[in-house]
């Protein structure tokens, strides 16, 4: 039996020159698809650890904002994407109603850029808007609302409020300068669990309050799909490994794997008998 460490990575870029080294990479931002140093403020690994739970379909149960009085609704939270190595990750978030043949929906697109100490957070938001569940992933046909983030890691919570407007939209903000800004407070916790509340001069049919209630559905697994990995993983062998960019370079019959894997390649350190390398080769 004999110890080997295999390398693959892809061709240098200034992304790639400029690697942290192997030994400054948080493990905890690595298992979420980003390669980061240990330096970096671990403060928001719990809100996408959260995220990522939330994957699959809720029940849910939320108020609506109105000039004069608040509706109650019931339906359905479908929460898709994750978190991921690269510019941005992205996380969609379904509210529909009614809870058996939805009609209409509120669509969020929750993304995370990161950035210079820690992630910048946005929500872009369609809605209400027509919903059907035979065409989940429709383009709204209204214009999007766009907030963004803060996250306090001891209360669990996103705060969001508008985005600030770019040089072109001056002359709009002055005059809604009068006109207060909606807000509203997004809570995840461990297990996925998302809530909103605390909203404030939201627009009509907005929802200010509302919580995922029960889990009805675990998000699908995309059946004949390859696992891509990433971060720090030790496999028993190597037949186990589905994912296309290590099983070039990894052979099957390897055991006792200790990887690391990001999109910029991987390392490997295994056992395997002489022959079976040989074989491989």
């Amino acid at each position: 039996m004999v110890l080997l460490c295999t390398a693959a990575l892809v061709s240098a870029t200034p992304e790639t020159a400029a690697q942290t080294p192997t030994s400054q990479i948080s493990p905890e931002w690595q298992a979420l698809g980003w390669t980061l140093p240990k330096s970096y403020s671990p403060d928001q690994i719990a809100l996408f650890q959260g995220l990522n739970a939330a994957r699959g379909t809720w029940s849910f149960e939320a108020e609506t904002s109105g000039e004069e009085t608040t509706g109650s609704l019931a339906g359905k939270l479908l929460v898709q994407g994750g978190s991921k190595g690269g510019m941005a990750s992205a996380w969609n978030l379904i509210w529909s109603w009614p809870a058996d043949h939805p009609k209409h929906a509120i669509i969020e697109n929750l993304l995370a850029m990161p950035e210079k100490e820690q992630f910048g957070l946005m929500l872009v938001r369609f809605g209400p808007v027509q919903y059907s569940e035979d065409q989940p992933m429709q383009k709204p046909n209204t214009p999007p609302s766009f907030f963004m983030g803060r996250w306090d890691g001891e209360k669990q919570k996103i705060t969001w409020a508008p985005r600030p407007p770019f040089g072109g939209e001056r002359g709009e903000e002055t005059a809604k300068e009068e006109t207060p800004s909606p807000v509203f407070e997004m809570l995840v916790d461990a297990a996925g669990k998302i809530s909103i509340q605390n909203g404030l001069n939201l627009p009509e049919g907005q929802i200010q309050a509302g919580r995922a209630t029960v889990r009805l559905e675990e998000a699908p697994q995309q059946s004949g799909e390859p696992q891509l990995l990433t971060g720090l993983h030790h496999i028993e062998k190597g037949s186990e490994i589905s994912d296309p960019r290590i099983l070039r370079y990894l052979p099957a019959e390897a055991s006792d794997i200790h990887l690391i894997s990001d999109r910029n390649g991987h390392m490997a350190h295994y056992r395997i008998s002489p022959k079976a390398f040989d074989a491989f080769l």
